[in-house]
């Protein structure tokens, strides 16, 4: 499923839909960080949405760089739990192209460093 989100990320990518990126780039993220999770603990992740939480839970804060780190937390604010209009209007204020292409590197560069891991 993190692969999923990855590959809807960029299609939301190349439609111009930004704020989407953005929500499916912390999906996948999530979701392979629980696939870490399962694979170190043998046992159903937590259910949370917190990247930083997640990384710690998975033990993996002393092997992240800084950079990781922070745009974890980045990414962190585009999980979108109500969904309500304001909401969205406020976070697509500020999620435009470059934003988005941002994200989506970002969230590539992660996805592969922490794939080989499972």
């Amino acid at each position: 499923m993190a692969e999923y989100d990855l590959k809807t990320s960029k299609a939301m990518l190349e439609s111009g839909r930004y704020l989407y990126v953005a929500f499916t780039s912390q999906q996948s993220i999530e979701k392979i960080l629980k696939a870490y999770f399962l694979k170190i603990k043998n046992e159903t992740p937590p259910y949370i949405h917190n990247l930083p939480r997640l990384i710690s839970f998975c033990e993996l804060d002393n092997e992240l760089t800084n950079e990781q780190k922070d745009f974890n937390g980045e990414l962190n604010l585009y999980y979108i739990e109500a969904r309500y209009t304001e909401d969205l209007i406020e976070l697509s204020k500020t999620t435009n192209k470059e934003k988005a292409h941002y994200i989506f590197n970002k969230t590539m560069e992660f996805y592969n460093w922490l794939f080989p891991k499972i």
